[in-house]
C-alpha cells in the first residue's frame, strides 16, 4: 500500500506524533479501530539525552502496539544522533521521522520544528547524519511554509533531506504562522507529490472520510497523516479505509458507543497509570472524556462538570448521566 524506503506498510493511514496526546492508550484505541501503523509522540532529542524520565516514558509500549515508528526533534545533528539511538536502545521502530513542523514557540526557541524552515540546510545536515548512520528509512515531517504569505519553504526542506536520504516527507498545508488556524491548502502537497520522488503523506484536516478522500483527489499523495481527527473518535480509521475502498458513507457512531469507548479510553488510561496517583493524571482524563463528549447533544453541562471532576469515578459518573439523561430525552421525542 505505502513504501517508505524498505519498509512496507499496510495502510496509507498513520497516526501522527501528537504530543501530549498520542500515548499508549490513545494508539490501543486507534488499533483496535483499524489504525495499522502509529507515532509514539514527538520526542525531544534533548529530553532523552538528557535522561528525563517523562520522555523516556513516552516510549512505553506492548505487544499489540506494532508496527510504530518514532518522530525526533532537534537542531544538532549529533545530538540527534544520539537520541535516536537511545530510541533504539529502548524500542523498535520502523521508522525515525525528523521534525521540521511544529509551530509551538516554547520548540521555536530552541531552533527545532518548523524553525528548520528556516534553516533548510541545517535539516539536510540532520538527516544525512541520521541516514549514513542508521539502517532505518528516514523521514522528514514539514510545513506549507514560514509566515503568512510564504515562499515554499517546506518544499525546499524537503528536496534537501530528499538528497540527504529521506525516503518519505510527512507533508502540512499550513504555514508555520499558521499554527491549527484557518484551513489546510492543498496545493503545497500537490506540489510536493509532482516534484520529489520520494513518497509525500499529505497531513492536515483530516477530520473525516470524506476531507480524507479529498485531499487524496486533489493532491495524488501518497499516503494520509491522522491527527486531530481521531481525538474522540478512534473509528476514523475503518471509516476512511472502508470510504476510500467503496465510497460508503460511514454512519455516525451511536451516542452509546461514543459514551463506552470514551469509558474504555479512560479505563485503559488508568491501567496504564495504575502506579501513579490520579491527582497527577487527572487533567489528561479531563482531556480525554472531554474529546468524546465534544458535540454530543446536550453535552455543555457534562463538560463543565468534567472540567470540575477530581477523578476517574467521578468523570467516568458524569459520563454515565450524561448517556441516561440523553436516553430520556430521546424517549421523550419518540
Amino acid at each position: 500500500m505505502l513504501n517508505i524506503g524498505s519498509y512496507k506498510l499496510k495502510s496509507r493511514l498513520i497516526l501522527a506524533p501528537l504530543s501530549g496526546c498520542s500515548d499508549l492508550p490513545f494508539r490501543a484505541m486507534c488499533r483496535a479501530h483499524g489504525c495499522k501503523f502509529a507515532f509514539y509522540e514527538m520526542l525531544d532529542a534533548h529530553g532523552l539525552t538528557y535522561g528525563h524520565k517523562r520522555t523516556l516514558s513516552m516510549l512505553d509500549s506492548d505487544k499489540a502496539d506494532s508496527p510504530i515508528g518514532a518522530q525526533i526533534l532537534g537542531h544538532d545533528p549529533e545530538r540527534v544522533l544520539e537520541a535516536v539511538n537511545i530510541i533504539l536502545a529502548n524500542s523498535k521502530p520502523k521508522i525515525i521521522d525528523l521534525n521540521c513542523g511544529c509551530p509551538a514557540l516554547k520548540v521555536l526557541r530552541k531552533k527545532c520544528g518548523a524553525y528548520l524552515l528556516k534553516e533548510p540546510k541545517q535539516a539536510g545536515k540532520i538527516i544525512k547524519k541520521l541516514a549514513s548512520s542508521l539502517s532505518i528509512p528516514i523521514t522528514v515531517k514539514v510545513r506549507a511554509g514560514w509566515g503568512k504569505e510564504h515562499k515554499n519553504e517546506g518544499l525546499l526542506l524537503a528536496k534537501i533531506a530528499q538528497d540527504n536520504g529521506a525516503k518519505g516527507v510527512f507533508f502540512h498545508g499550513r504555514s508555520c504562522s499558521q499554527g491549527y488556524s484557518g484551513k489546510t491548502t492543498y496545493e503545497p502537497i500537490r506540489q510536493a507529490k509532482n516534484e520529489l520522488e520520494i513518497p509525500v503523506i499529505g497531513s492536515g484536516d483530516v477530520l473525516s472520510p470524506e476531507l480524507a478522500k479529498d485531499m487524496i483527489d486533489k493532491t495524488d499523495c501518497d499516503g494520509i497523516l491522522v491527527a486531530r481527527g481521531a481525538f474522540g473518535a478512534p473509528w476514523i480509521f475503518e471509516q476512511i479505509e472502508k470510504y476510500l475502498k467503496d465510497g460508503t458513507p460511514p454512519s455516525p457512531a451511536s451516542y452509546e458507543m461514543i459514551i463506552d469507548a470514551a469509558k474504555e479510553h479512560l479505563t485503559i488510561y488508568k491501567n496504564w497509570k495504575k502506579t501513579t496517583s490520579e491527582k497527577y493524571y487527572v487533567g489528561h482524563l479531563r482531556k480525554v472524556a472531554i474529546w468524546y463528549s465534544k458535540g454530543l447533544p446536550y453535552s455543555k453541562r457534562a463538560r463543565e462538570d468534567i472540567s470540575c471532576s477530581k477523578g476517574f469515578d467521578e468523570i467516568v459518573g458524569v459520563l454515565d448521566k450524561l448517556k441516561s439523561d440523553y436516553d430520556i430525552k430521546w424517549l421523550k421525542r419518540h
